[in-house]
């Protein structure tokens, strides 16, 4: 028996047997022992042969012998690496299922803010006046759901709502609370109004979107615009006029519209803007009241035409006047904003020469001016022969037109002061507006008989505007007057007449500033001035008004004796400085008076003035027109 000696590297231990050999076993008698050692070999033998017989049934070949048993190579064990492996695979795709567990199968339940989608939809180019959609969609494309959700809607300046398909759930129509917004839920909301605007005027419709994720207690908030461009105007107008003409010949301008959509025409008007001094004689409609220039597109009728007469009076060297006509509008009656301008047209006159320069001024200005009752109104008038040739038998007609009532004119006629005394004529336009008239010819002053080339006539007079102490200012309804002259004169070639610049004022309230010093000694022999601050009037209600000074020196200020009669007086210690603001002075308060002191307690001999000039602001409610006055500065006596 062979026996490898590797054996605990192997995987089997094989025993050779040679099976041609044949033990002979001979019977002897032994010893005891020698029998059991006999005995021993034997069985030894029979294990040997069944091991032996078992081994050649598992590794014969199929033909019955046995194989070579110095063929077999030796496997190294590999079992620990096949299960560390096994035990890797294992783990990686457990961890891949749970991943496609949370990121794929599972539903989403985080917040994206930009999942929530805010759209506005509707046109973006429209005509002024035009019935116009907008619809706002709001869309929440998540799981998430959406509380405390509120829409708002900031409108254009120029958009008039209508109705809305969701009713809105404030006064101003422009809020929705629209309360929760479920995951995936969309829905919208339709707005319909009228849009208005200038031409080519661009305007933003805002939506804002507040809401409050599931979860979370801060708000957050979506915003929406669409940017809408008014590119039509409702009218369009057509002019005819001449292309050039000659300053003081009558001219027309006829202006024809045409309707583009159904917009009401109650708040749309045409305007003249007139150039190169062009005064209106007549029109074949009214203008509107205090409006010469103005026309309501109501009026037009069924027409839709208005022919506008007048003559040119350019200063001297204009060659060309560039009239410009618009139609303007208001979304409302209320007129509160300044008008939207639809359309514009230029229209270029060309200016032949003119023989003869006219001017008015009043108060030394060619220009619109603001007056107020008791001012003189000192009017001057001056003609020039621009040509060559000789002009002659002039005519000079001077009008104003004032505020009335009863008849009356707001103009003091008693006063007027006038070197030549031309003939004054009176006559009643309408109930709220009188005509003056002051006529001279060669009659009243010589030199209207001709004037040669170059030669230049001035006619220069005065006359007042009635104040408080002459009427009730309260009882005149107008605050706007108006001044222009015209000219009739002879040439070569015949008659002209021309007019002159007009002049429009308009008539502020009569406020009036008043200081007064009353000064005395105390017990120190020191001077103690008593300041009055005294503001009347009568004529329209004032407000915003306020009065300021400036305090000079060393004094000391005697609060205890502030007296104010109506709103806020302060005292400004650091900067010497007395401001007093009045809210409001209706005419029923004719009268306010301001009173405070203060001590001087010592004189500079270098110093002149005790206070500077007192300033007076105010804003009359009727014009609109802002006041300033100025008030005496007192004087410090040595």
């Amino acid at each position: 028996m062979i026996q490898n000696k590797n054996k605990e590297n192997l995987d089997h231990e094989f025993v050779k047997i040679d099976l041609d050999k044949k033990s002979i076993v001979k019977k002897t008698v032994v010893s005891k022992p020698a029998i059991r050692k006999k005995v021993e070999k034997i069985s030894i033998n029979k294990g040997e042969q069944k091991i032996k017989k078992e081994l050649q049934e598992i590794y014969k070949n199929d033909d019955g012998s046995m194989p070579n048993m110095k063929d077999f190579k030796k496997k190294k064990k590999r079992g620990l690496a096949r299960a560390f492996m096994t035990l890797l695979f294992a783990c990686a795709f457990l961890a891949g299922v749970a991943w496609l567990g949370f990121f794929v199968f599972q539903p989403k339940v985080q917040f994206a803010e930009n999942d929530v989608v805010l759209e506005i939809e509707g046109k973006e180019n429209v005509m002024t006046g035009e019935e116009v959609k907008y619809r706002v969609k709001y869309n929440n494309i998540q799981n998430t759901s959406l509380k405390n959700v509120k829409l708002q809607i900031r409108y254009p300046e120029g958009f008039v709502f209508s109705n809305a398909s969701v009713k809105p759930t404030n006064e101003k129509q422009d809020e929705w609370e629209l309360s929760s917004l479920a995951g995936n839920a969309n829905s919208y909301i339709d707005i319909f109004g009228q849009m208005y605007g200038s031409l080519d005027e661009k305007q933003s419709f805002r939506a804002f979107l507040n809401y409050t994720p599931d979860n979370f207690s801060s708000e957050f908030q979506k915003v929406a615009n669409i940017n809408i461009q008014t590119t039509e105007s409702p009218v369009e107008i057509n002019i005819k006029s001449p292309s050039e003409a000659v300053p003081g010949s009558e001219v027309e301008f006829l202006v024809e519209t045409t309707n583009r959509n159904e917009i009401k025409k109650d708040n749309m008007f045409l305007v003249m803007e007139p150039a190169g001094g062009f005064v209106k004689t007549t029109s074949s409609l009214l203008s509107i009241p205090n409006e010469e220039y103005q026309w309501s597109l109501v009026s037009f009728g069924d027409k839709n035409s208005l022919s506008i007469k007048g003559s040119f009076n350019p200063e001297v060297g204009t060659e060309e006047a560039k009239v410009i006509f618009k139609v303007i509008g208001w979304k409302d009656a209320d007129r509160q904003s300044d008008p939207y301008v639809y359309l514009t047209k230029e229209i270029p006159i060309k200016l032949l020469k003119t023989d003869l320069s006219l001017s008015l001024a009043i108060n030394g200005s060619t220009n619109n001016i603001t007056v107020e009752p008791g001012e003189v109104l000192n009017t001057s008038v001056v003609l020039k022969n621009a040509g060559s040739s000789l002009l002659k038998n002039f005519s000079v007609r001077l009008v104003y037109e004032t505020p009335s009532y009863n008849d009356l004119s707001m103009l003091d006629w008693r006063s007027l002061t006038d070197k030549a005394d031309g003939d004054i004529i009176g006559e009643q336009i309408n109930p709220q507006t009188r005509r003056g008239i002051i006529n001279w010819t060669s009659r009243q002053i010589g030199d209207l008989r001709q004037l040669d080339p170059n030669e230049e006539l001035n006619i220069d007079l005065s006359i007042p505007l009635k104040d408080s102490n002459d009427v009730d200012l309260t009882k005149f309804i107008g605050t706007n007057a108006k001044v222009f002259v015209e000219v009739k004169y002879d040439t070569d070639s015949g008659q002209k007449l021309i007019t002159s610049n007009e002049i429009n004022m308009v008539i502020n309230s009569d406020l009036k500033f008043e200081v007064r010093d009353q000064v005395k000694q105390d017990s120190q022999n020191k001077d103690v001035h008593t300041f009055t601050w005294l503001l009347s009037n009568s004529y329209h209600e004032l407000k915003d008004i306020e009065i300021s000074a400036d305090i000079y020196g060393d004094i000391s200020w005697q609060e205890e004796n502030l007296v104010v009669p109506a709103g806020e007086a302060k005292w400004d210690g650091k900067e010497k400085k007395l401001n007093w603001k009045i809210g409001s002075m209706p005419t029923s308060l004719d009268v306010l008076a301001l009173q405070f002191s203060f001590v001087l307690n010592s004189k500079n001999p270098s110093q002149t003035n005790l206070t500077s000039k007192v300033s007076v602001k105010a804003k009359d409610i009727i014009t609109g027109e802002e006041i300033l006055k100025s008030g005496n500065e007192v004087l410090l006596t040595q």
